[in-house]
């Protein structure tokens, strides 16, 4: 037998559906141990390496159709589960879906019924009972120890006597809709040369400058995670362990500021996370932690350099 999970959209989709899988792959084969498990998406596989007996296969290795609405199905041997949080609740009705606007949007609401309605679904099929995991289960956990995490951990100790705050900074564009797109130089620029006692880490060269602005000799303290984690693969899970190590999280929901969405950031009561998004449902996916989370509304756009800014200036300050 072969469960199937797949996915058509970002690396962060992939990432909110990590512990679920994790723990279906878990809950199947302890009832069924010569299950295969394979995983059908299109972001690299390096984004979720550390679920063991999960093998990853290219998207469009799976059947044409419009199936990424369909949240489960059965093909003789084969059973396809859609991790997606916006497919369908029920395919026939298709004006429903566990995406809703003002009630859960993109946040941890929405994957716990998606994931409710899984479990049933398996449990059905098989006729046995699965019992969702609560939501604390459902957070996802990444094991650092299968990603290139030496570098992060060497820079670390080289300068923790040197900086008192980190401030991680997700820079690069968003794919999803959830926020436009601009430059966190401008705004970071004066910030930077300002607060030379706190660590500033850009996730990605957003300008033709990008090399003379980290180059500056008067921007000592911005860094490159990049640089420091110094592989060519997908960098995201290592991005997420920088992000554990600091103080503030900035982003727009995407990428970087996704993978971030980690259990240990979320239960640390010293820890803000400061999401820049159109839409409050899509900027805030969990709020029931320990941590501190920050919203700026992007949609509105008069001022929205300046409000981001103090902001900034002020999680620098306290």
């Amino acid at each position: 037998m072969n469960i199937n999970f797949f996915n058509a959209f970002h690396n962060g989709d992939i990432h909110y559906s990590r512990t679920f899988v994790s723990n279906m792959i878990k809950d199947i084969s302890k009832i069924y141990p010569d299950t295969n498990f394979f995983y059908y998406h299109t972001n690299p596989k390096e984004c979720i390496l550390d679920i063991e007996k999960l093998q990853h296969v290219p998207y469009n290795a799976m059947k044409s159709g419009d199936i990424h609405r369909i949240r489960f199905f059965v093909d003789g041997e084969d059973i396809y589960i859609n991790t997606w949080v916006g497919c369908w609740k029920n395919y026939s009705v298709t004006e429903e879906r566990y995406i809703e606007v003002g009630t859960g949007g993109c946040t941890i609401t929405a994957n716990e019924s998606l994931y409710r309605d899984i479990y049933e679904d398996i449990s059905n099929h098989f006729g046995i009972k699965l019992k969702l995991p609560n939501t604390n289960e459902c957070i996802p956990r990444i094991d650092y120890s299968y990603y290139n995490v030496e570098g992060i951990d060497k820079h670390i100790e080289e300068t923790k006597d040197k900086f008192r705050k980190r401030i991680f900074i997700s820079n690069g564009d968003v794919h999803s809709g959830q926020c436009v797109n601009f430059s966190f130089d401008p705004i970071m620029i004066n910030v930077i040369e300002k607060f030379k006692d706190c660590a500033f880490y850009y996730t990605s060269p957003t300008s033709r400058d990008h090399h003379l602005f980290f180059r500056a000799p008067h921007l000592q303290n911005l860094f490159s995670t990049q640089e420091i984690i110094g592989i060519n693969v997908c960098d995201l899970n290592e991005n997420s362990y920088l992000s554990t190590k600091c103080d503030v999280i900035i982003g727009r929901a995407s990428g970087p500021q996704a993978f971030a969405g980690v259990y240990d950031n979320f239960m640390d009561e010293n820890k803000i996370i400061y999401s820049i998004t159109n839409n409050k449902y899509e900027g805030i996916w969990f709020t029931e932690g320990k941590h501190q989370y920050e919203w700026t509304d992007a949609g509105n756009q008069e001022g929205l350099e300046d409000r981001i800014k103090n902001k900034i200036i002020g999680f620098c300050e306290n």
